[in-house]
């Protein structure tokens, strides 16, 4: 979320803007049906590259790691 607004970092008001979100009194989120592309909207200072994004994923997947895979407890089959 690049954005020249507040010196190029993400911020709470750019990314619920893009969104189309807003905060909730109770601290909740709504969907406003408004979602756009936020003022002053830039490309990123430095571009990111394959290496940068793997490092990105595994970064946020080493947070909360899960198993990779489908939910094979509730098979259906279909009726033919």
């Amino acid at each position: 979320m690049s954005n020249g607004n507040h010196n190029y970092a993400p911020d709470l008001e750019t990314i619920s803007s893009f969104f189309g979100a807003f905060q909730n009194a109770d601290g909740g989120w709504s969907f406003n049906n408004a979602e756009k592309i936020p003022d002053n909207q830039t490309n990123c200072v430095t571009p990111y590259n394959n290496v940068d994004v793997t490092l990105e994923i595994l970064a946020q997947y080493t947070l909360h790691p899960v198993l990779f895979g489908g939910d094979i407890g509730r098979l259906v089959r279909c009726a033919a």
